[in-house]
């Protein structure tokens, strides 16, 4: 019995992996096109005279899409900003402590996001809100993104609550870990 629970506790995290990986690529996929775009845009508007105004306008929603995709992916492999001057002040024990905190913290930030988001999400949906623009789209197809990218969240930070909860040793006695999500440092089957 429990075998299964803990194969399907397996199965859980490869699919949250591969999704939140997939996002990241996707992620890249909408950065590189960008680029072409404005360089497109850029090159009709100087060499030829030709207006791209919906270039401008694709170009944000890309930038807002493929910054939700990718958060999740940053928070997994642990590369996210930090501002660090109080925690190495701190010695080892109360970082552990912060750690849980600011994990259970996380939590139920992206929780109440993910809430929110997709409350906002299916109300644009029914009511068929239109984005007054230079292209008229339906609101929820960028909002969509959200409730994703706070899933993945409400799972990344639990994964990264359990990886310091069963680290809590070499944490505290500052033992070498090569990542707070490597699979090395985490028993998959806590998942």
């Amino acid at each position: 019995m429990i075998e299964k629970n803990s194969k399907k506790k397996n199965v859980i995290y490869v699919i949250f992996d591969k999704i939140t990986t997939f996002n990241a690529v996707i992620s890249g996929v909408l950065l590189f096109t960008i680029a072409l775009m404005i360089s497109l845009a850029v090159i009709l508007r100087y060499g030829f005279g030709m207006s791209v105004g919906w270039s401008t306008e694709i170009a944000e929603y890309f930038i807002y899409i493929s910054v939700v995709l990718a958060a999740p992916w940053v928070l997994k492999i642990d590369r996210h900003v930090r501002v660090d001057v109080i925690v190495n002040m701190l010695g080892p024990r109360a970082n552990w402590v912060l750690a849980i905190f600011n994990s259970i913290l996380g939590i139920m930030m992206s929780a109440v996001l993910l809430y929110y988001s997709i409350i906002s999400t299916y109300e644009n949906y029914v009511k068929g809100t239109m984005s007054i623009r230079i292209m008229p789209i339906p609101k929820w197809v960028p909002l969509m993104f959200m409730p994703i990218m706070a899933l993945l969240f409400v799972f990344w930070f639990i994964v990264i609550l359990i990886g310091h909860i069963q680290n809590r040793d070499k944490i505290i006695n500052q033992e070498e870990l090569s990542c707070p999500l490597d699979p090395t440092d985490i028993p998959i089957d806590s998942i």
